[in-house]
């Protein structure tokens, strides 16, 4: 069977139809190709397939880098090469914002892109204690696949894969304190200026001539390259003199944003608002979850960086009901995104700018920011 590949949808699938016109979604394939493929799984309304031969391929198909690539389940786009990445990703969100959220027609600012290698300076290693073999976890499967090297990977975390010795550590680590699935232990490790985190040992990153603490623990931004411009891309955006942060982090955001606005960071994780209190001292930081915050003074801009799955069904009228001139919702997930959207439109707030960031090369993994503002 061989089917034409029209584009890419979410998961990095290629969007195909077969003879009879129901959808494909094939694993493996780019837009504008034919290939051979087999179905795996059929559901009501459409059949997942991988890829069996490529008949024609794409002129931007390139042969991957990483010998593991097919088997770890770390990067899945280093087919496609990396100068049209960029443009394939925008193209994704703008596909998700207009069929979940009824968006069409947003001004872009383009895509924000940085180095296609060796860029990442966090990683979530897998550990065998019993074989003392340090990876990732395969495509699909719980199975660890062993890596001596990982090309996206900064120089200080690549050498944790020729020298183990400090994972297993943590892995040793990992056990007594009662961790452990499949029998893989987890090691979160963030690169710093002054040295690697594997566990709540805090480490520093200067970032556009902000320095901030960061450990392996809590969540911070993965590629320092491109995070410069996505942060002076919020701040920008900022208007008026009371800004809210909101799922604010380590205060990532209100760093740039600075000491200049009024600024109140709301935040659940105690390991991010105790990094968050001395990275940013000049603002108010407050723990607790975003849907039950209470906001009595007036607000002129709310910037809002959720996890993957998104707002939850009662924060947008929240943030709504306190009235802000601008919302500047910062996004992993354009399909959560596009959800939210409607949800902000029913409340009177329009989307006026989009802005895409390619924080993950060689991933579909990418950032999308959507500006809104109230209907006047």
């Amino acid at each position: 069977m061989q089917a034409f590949c029209e584009k890419l949808v979410q998961g990095g699938l290629a969007f195909a139809r077969d003879a009879s016109g129901k959808v494909l979604l094939i694993d493996g394939a780019l837009p504008g190709e034919t290939v051979g493929y087999e179905v795996d799984r059929k559901t009501p309304d459409y059949q997942m397939a991988h890829v069996t031969d490529i008949l024609h391929a794409s002129d931007d198909r390139v042969f991957p880098r990483c010998p593991l690539y097919g088997l770890c389940g770390g990067c899945d786009l280093q087919i496609l090469a990396g100068e049209k990445q960029a443009a394939v990703k925008e193209a994704l969100v703008r596909e998700n914002l207009r069929r979940v959220g009824g968006v069409s027609d947003l001004p872009s600012l383009g895509v924000a892109s940085g180095p296609f290698w060796e860029y990442r300076c966090r990683a979530r290693f897998h550990v065998s204690l019993s074989q003392k073999q340090v990876g990732f976890l395969g495509r699909k499967s719980n199975t660890l696949v062993p890596v001596d090297d990982c090309p996206v990977l900064v120089g200080s975390l690549r050498a944790l894969l020729r020298e183990k010795k400090p994972l297993l550590e943590a892995a040793r680590k990992a056990m007594f304190a009662g961790g452990g699935d499949h029998g893989l232990f987890e090691v979160n490790a963030f690169a710093g200026d002054d040295g690697v985190s594997l566990g709540g040992e805090v480490v520093h990153l200067t970032v556009d001539g902000k320095r901030f603490g960061v450990d392996g623990k809590v969540f911070f931004q993965g590629n320092a390259f491109v995070l410069p411009e996505m942060g002076r891309f919020v701040k920008e955006n900022c208007v008026g003199d009371r800004v809210m942060d909101l799922y604010g982090g380590v205060g990532t955001f209100s760093s740039f944003i600075g000491d200049s606005k009024e600024l109140v960071l709301v935040e659940q994780d105690p390991g991010c608002l105790r990094l968050a209190r001395e990275n940013v001292p000049f603002c108010k930081v407050y723990c607790g979850d975003v849907k039950d915050w209470k906001q009595k003074d007036r607000v002129d801009t709310v910037v809002v960086d959720p996890p993957r799955i998104g707002l939850e069904k009662p924060v947008p009228a929240l943030i709504a009901g306190w009235k802000p001139k601008r919302i500047i919702y910062m996004s992993c997930n354009s399909v959560t995104l596009a959800r939210d959207m409607a949800l902000f439109l029913s409340c009177g707030y329009n989307p006026v700018m989009l802005k895409v960031f390619d924080m993950y090369p060689e991933t579909f993994g990418q950032e999308a920011c959507i500006v809104m503002e109230g209907q006047s």
